[in-house]
């Protein structure tokens, strides 16, 4: 984890560094961000209840039920976007995720243009936005071993 963290580190060149802290142990990519709003109602959905195992990661949930016929519940809109419910994985966008981001993780997310890559941090919790590429034609390739 800590070696991934530092390869994603090394994008940011003149941009805020990712957020470094003891209680941000789980880094979580997606496209728009996970609000606690959200995850909150995620983990009442009843269909948790058939597929859900106790070692499941936060992708590992989003996953399976992205494989099931209920895959739809990913791709919740708010009230914002016309929907009902508050904006999901996919919906989530910057006025939310850096008021409510989800605890205990740092969150990479794209979704939302920015000038420049911007991380925003509290104790337990942060998020970097790098959807740039109206700003700066910027690719980058990681090699993970």
């Amino acid at each position: 984890m800590t070696q991934l963290l530092y390869k994603i580190e090394d994008l940011c060149f003149d941009c805020p560094t990712i957020p470094k802290s003891r209680n941000v142990s789980r880094i979580f990519f997606s496209h728009a961000g996970v609000t606690n709003a959200w995850y909150s109602d995620f983990l009442r959905l009843p269909i948790l209840n058939e597929i859900r195992d106790k070692k499941d990661t936060l992708a590992d949930l989003f996953n399976k039920v992205d494989q099931t016929g209920q895959r739809y519940l990913l791709h919740a809109a708010g009230y914002a976007r016309g929907g009902y419910d508050n904006d999901g994985i996919i919906w989530a966008d910057k006025k939310e995720t850096m008021t409510d981001m989800l605890k205990g993780y740092h969150l990479v997310v794209g979704h939302t243009v920015v000038p420049q890559l911007e991380s925003i941090q509290y104790t337990d919790r942060s998020v970097t936005y790098i959807d740039v590429l109206d700003k700066i034609t910027y690719f980058h390739e990681l090699d993970i071993p």
